[in-house]
């Protein structure tokens, strides 16, 4: 089941309908509103021993201030890492396993919406290099996660394909790939932008 955290859009922000990832140095007055939203996806690491969690998430942050990308904030209930992309929790996840070994314990991964009137999504942009014999089958399944396709490269024996999709419809996806690649594969995600919600069928937002 996936998680959704809403977060809502600060009074101050202005109009940001049409907000997409800023360029790194940015000296816009709306920073903060804007580095909360780089990080389209959250997790929450607990201490199986430790009865006062914050003492173990001041020391576990300072084991990934080199992961590009992740904001670790320590808590009462644990760290919480903010990231930008899947892989960069998993990364999070093996230094502080590395560390503390089976004491330290995860919840499911949680995908950070944004909104105050209205609800947006967070949009990956993808890119992967898979061999010629595993792309139908590759472009077969971005679609079913609702992938826009714009840019199909093929080469004698790789094909490249670049693709946006909504991140709640990624999760898990480095581990589809590389069983639909064979193992061989190379891919990244990034935070394209953020747009509405879809309606469901009902008419009701997702």
């Amino acid at each position: 089941m996936k998680m959704i955290k809403i977060v809502y859009q600060s009074e101050t922000a202005g109009d940001r309908s049409s907000w997409s990832a800023p360029r790194w140095g940015s000296s816009s007055g709306a920073r903060d509103w804007e580095m909360n939203r780089l990080f389209p996806i959250e997790q929450l690491a607990k201490h199986a021993g430790h009865r006062f969690q914050l003492a173990f998430a001041a020391e576990a942050a300072g084991l990934l201030t080199s992961l590009y990308s992740l904001k670790a904030q320590p808590s009462g209930s644990g760290l919480l890492m903010l990231a930008d992309n899947e892989g960069r929790l998993e990364q999070a996840r093996g230094i502080l396993h590395d560390h503390y070994g089976a004491d330290v314990r995860t919840q499911e991964p949680c995908i950070r919406y944004i909104g105050a009137e209205e609800l947006q999504e967070s949009i990956m942009r993808l890119s992967l290099t898979v061999q010629l014999e595993h792309m139908a089958e590759v472009q077969r399944d971005l679609k079913t996660r609702g992938a826009d396709i714009p840019i199909v490269n093929v080469e004698p024996a790789w094909c490249a394909i670049k693709a946006t999709a909504p991140l709640t419809a990624l999760l898990g996806y480095s581990r589809t790939l590389s069983s639909l690649s064979g193992g061989i594969d190379r891919h990244y995600m990034v935070l394209s932008h953020y747009a509405p919600v879809p309606p469901d069928p009902g008419g009701a937002a997702a």
